[in-house]
């Protein structure tokens, strides 16, 4: 019999958003942070604490990264470019099927970005995406999935807000164009929110996840 995960983002969807989801579910933060400590980068620690939101329970995740142990090897907050976090991952000591899924979802938003700004993908330099809390939002999300043992992913459709956001190029749309790149295809409704909703890291992730179709 099939497992299949499906995801209800009707609040949107991020990269600790899904993490902390994923940990809802079961995964322990112990064993991730435990394995993510394959990964080359900063000393860090997921954590996850029970919030009440509205009168409802649900879980916070987020990465705290002890920034006192700066690796100028890779970049600390400045970003990095798509190859130098592939070779992060692949050099890690995950399982591969967990290094394959997390390559994929960056290599979706590096394809993304370098259709955005007209420029090879090689010359495209991540700047919140690449930073070391949102490489291990990533590689975290898609250990947990393993962890799960899910045989398929579906989700309804994503929520799509209007507006404008500050980033790293300054103001930008709101979707950012790079998520609405990663999202053609993928089902959205349009919803009366100012604010962004939907994070290129949260679209590239489901995207990427999503092998089946709503019943």
């Amino acid at each position: 019999m099939s497992r299949t995960l499906h995801f209800e983002s009707i609040g949107g969807a991020s990269g600790d958003m899904i993490l902390g989801a994923l940990v809802g579910l079961g995964v322990s933060v112990e064993e991730l942070n435990e394995e993510l400590k394959s990964l080359n980068v900063d000393p860090f620690e997921i954590v996850v604490d029970e919030v009440v939101e509205q009168g409802m329970t649900g879980v916070r995740a987020q990465v705290n990264v002890h920034a006192h142990h700066h690796n100028h090897d890779h970049g600390h907050h400045h970003g990095r470019h798509l190859s130098t976090i592939l070779e992060l991952i692949d050099e890690s000591g995950l399982p591969d099927a967990v290094k394959s899924r997390a390559s994929e979802v960056f290599r979706k938003i590096g394809e993304a970005e370098a259709a955005i700004h007209g420029v090879d993908i090689e010359k495209i330099h991540f700047h919140e995406v690449g930073a070391m809390d949102s490489i291990v939002d990533i590689v975290g999300c898609c250990l947990a999935l393993s962890k799960l043992g899910v045989d398929e992913v579906s989700i309804r459709n994503l929520p799509q807000g209007h507006g404008t956001i500050e980033c790293a190029h300054g103001t930008y749309p709101n979707p950012a164009p790079a998520t609405l790149r990663i999202l053609e295809g993928f089902p959205v409704q349009e919803v009366d929110e100012s604010f962004e909703l939907v994070t290129p890291t949260g679209a590239a992730l489901l995207s990427t996840w999503r092998t089946a179709d709503v019943p």
